[in-house]
């Protein structure tokens, strides 16, 4: 089971930030999490909301400032050390030096028209080909999003990529009945929220053939629940707030159980 840390580690540096990535592999994490949107000039960088009010207490949008406007705030978060924002390109070229896996979410905002969907999607796609390509890093690349349009104007880019469907907090079993017929097609395997999730759910998924990485798991006594279901081949990634703390509980309880399973009787 993969360990992926969300938005990097969050619990100890600001989220969505190289410092928190960074963080989050030397714990030990295989890969990590983050969430990229466009600046008004075109330029994608790492961001969760839509405006800078949360981590920077001021209330601009992020999609009306331009880069070179934006890399100079200073982002905060409780009594962390505070950061500067970080661009995909910056997360890229630390990528081809330590090839963890990567979970890019393409972040559409709700008001969101199509050419701007096919905008991020693309430009995304580009700097992947641009930076994995040489590197032959795109098989440790899944990109994910609520959005199944973007999903499909980042498959006609780069279809060699893995797609993810985020499944929101809605019901899984609606989710299903809606999806699942089409998105057969479109994707590779879904990030569904552990909360709504069921053994009998994930074996559905798994009869489909979809890979699921679950969001956001956190505590022992969840991390112990993912672990049962990754023992039962159910569950291939787990997206956790606590990267560094799940990598100790696997290899304190899951290993163990695996390494029986696959010792001679």
């Amino acid at each position: 089971m993969l360990v992926i840390g969300h938005r990097g580690s969050p619990r100890l540096a600001v989220e969505n930030t190289l410092e928190s990535l960074r963080i989050a592999t030397d714990g030990g994490a295989d890969g990590v999490e983050f969430d990229v949107q466009l600046c008004a000039d075109g330029e994608p960088v790492l961001f969760h909301d839509d405006s800078l009010r949360r981590l920077a207490a001021v209330p601009l949008r992020l999609a009306r400032l331009d880069w070179r406007e934006l890399r100079d705030y200073s982002l905060r978060s409780g009594q962390l050390q505070p950061q500067r924002p970080t661009h995909l390109d910056q997360v890229l070229d630390w990528w081809v030096q330590k090839p963890v896996w990567l979970n890019v979410e393409l972040k559409v905002a709700a008001s969101a028209n199509s050419a701007a969907v096919a905008l991020l999607a693309s430009t995304v796609a580009k700097r992947l080909r641009q930076f994995g390509s040489q590197s032959g890093l795109l098989d440790r690349v899944v990109v994910s999003s609520f959005s199944r349009p973007a999903l499909a104007h980042f498959a006609e880019q780069l279809p060699q990529v893995r797609r993810a469907a985020l499944i929101d907090e809605r019901p899984v079993t609606d989710w299903w009945h809606l999806n699942q017929p089409q998105a057969t097609a479109e994707i590779g395997q879904v990030h569904p929220p552990f909360r709504q999730l069921s053994a009998d759910k994930l074996v559905d998924f798994k009869a489909v053939g979809w890979p699921v990485w679950p969001w956001t798991v956190n505590g022992p006594r969840n991390w112990e629940r993912v672990c049962q279901w990754a023992l039962a081949d159910l569950v291939q990634g787990t997206i956790t707030d606590d990267p560094a703390l799940l990598v100790s509980f696997v290899v304190r309880h899951l290993r163990p159980l695996q390494a029986q399973r696959k010792a001679p009787q």
